[in-house]
């Protein structure tokens, strides 16, 4: 997606890609976010997706970085797009429901 920018990574390219985020708008908007995606062994579950750069976000654990996207089995560009439709558009996290918030500090 654009403002994105993802690399696989030269020791694990099929388990460990990076990334960084350029948000376009939105309360994130000059933002730099770097990012790790993780590919799981089984490949019937979604790819993970933690930041490395600290963010304030209630999809996003404080402690782990990891980006809490419930819904089906992503793929990556479904994961992308979906990192950044939270990120840049606040009305996604309107109608958010509570049990899918990872920062209640956040979401408040």
């Amino acid at each position: 997606p654009r403002g994105m920018h993802v690399t696989l990574s030269p020791t694990a390219p099929s388990k460990t890609w990076h990334g960084v985020f350029f948000p376009r708008r939105g309360a994130y908007l000059g933002a730099i976010l770097r990012f790790t995606i993780t590919f799981p062994e089984n490949p019937s579950l979604s790819p993970e997706l933690h930041f490395q750069t600290r963010v304030f976000h209630p999809l996003v654990d404080r402690g782990t970085g990891q980006v809490k996207i419930s819904g089906e089995r992503y793929a990556v560009a479904e994961l992308l797009e979906s990192l950044k439709a939270v990120f840049e558009n606040d009305d996604v996290l309107d109608q958010l429901p509570e049990d899918q918030v990872a920062d209640k500090e956040a979401w408040k």
